[in-house]
């Protein structure tokens, strides 16, 4: 065993939790292992609490929250590979899309929004919008002073 996972688990089981910034330089096989091990003494304590009636409640507390913690860097990462992986393709999973708004997801695509018809083409080249001029005559107003 490598001296940071006895560091590790050594801190685990001492106080039950388990940090989110150690658990990112971690592989997946190391977190799957962290996973088992959290998961069996949380099965452990609840055995005990059932048999001895201790209160074990806050240790059990912080080792469901730890297996949240790595159970979430699991995902993290493993949606950080699939973003990779569907980088340049074509189409990509629903749940990687941007979320936005039912609305902005609907809208029309800059390029479709800019294509103009033939015939719309031609009737803005053939009547064009005419330019008005309006003459302003300046009359000052009574009573101002």
């Amino acid at each position: 065993m490598r001296p940071s996972a006895l560091a590790l688990r050594h801190a685990v089981e001492s106080s039950g939790k388990v940090k989110a910034v150690q658990l990112w330089d971690k592989s997946k096989d190391d977190l799957t292992k962290q996973l088992a091990e959290l998961k069996t003494e949380l099965g452990q304590l609840r055995i005990q609490k059932v048999v001895s009636s201790g209160s074990k409640l806050n240790k059990i507390h912080d080792l469901r929250k730890s297996i949240a913690r790595v159970l979430t860097v699991i995902n993290a990462k493993q949606r950080s590979q699939l973003r990779l992986f569907y980088k340049n393709k074509k189409y990509a999973p629903l749940d990687l899309r941007a979320k936005q708004t039912r609305a902005i997801r609907r809208r029309l695509s800059p390029e479709d929004k800019a294509r103009v018809l033939e015939k719309t083409k031609k009737r803005s080249t053939h009547f064009p919008q005419r330019k008005y001029a309006i003459k302003v005559r300046f009359t000052p107003t009574r009573g101002a002073n």
